[in-house]
């Protein structure tokens, strides 16, 4: 198959609202949105930005586990968190609160860099007959 049938056949199956696409078995098809990124390697400003996410959805992570072991400690126990008692709120979920906003202003910032990105929107039957047709 030469590149340029092949180049043909991507633009039909991801060229929304194409005829198929909105009627008969493919409008019963669950539609699948393949969000893309710029093409070529990621600039240090995006790995940074990456890394840090990691580490931060990794920190979370570990801040609820460790909230549910001191939790069922205390409630073994018989106490109570005095944090909790006097704020409303522990100290954990505070935390996890403070970091989820951090997540946030990462992911907004990724967004902002990779403003050009592409979305494609097809369907599983499409990607099928792109497959079969290859």
């Amino acid at each position: 198959m030469s590149d340029s049938s092949t180049a043909n056949q991507m633009t039909e199956v991801i060229t929304p609202r194409r005829a198929g696409a909105t009627s008969g078995q493919d409008s019963r098809s669950p539609r699948l949105r393949l969000a893309g990124t710029c093409a070529g390697p990621l600039t240090p400003t995006v790995e940074r930005l990456l890394e840090l996410r990691r580490q931060l959805i990794e920190t979370r992570a570990v801040i609820l586990e460790e909230a549910g072991f001191i939790r069922r400690r205390l409630e073994r126990a018989g106490r109570r968190d005095a944090i909790a008692c006097i704020t409303g709120e522990d100290a954990f979920a505070g935390a996890a609160t403070g970091i989820d906003h951090e997540i946030s202003r990462v992911e907004l910032e990724l967004a902002r860099l990779d403003e050009k990105a592409v979305s494609i929107e097809t369907t599983a039957i499409d990607v099928g007959r792109l497959q079969r047709d290859s």
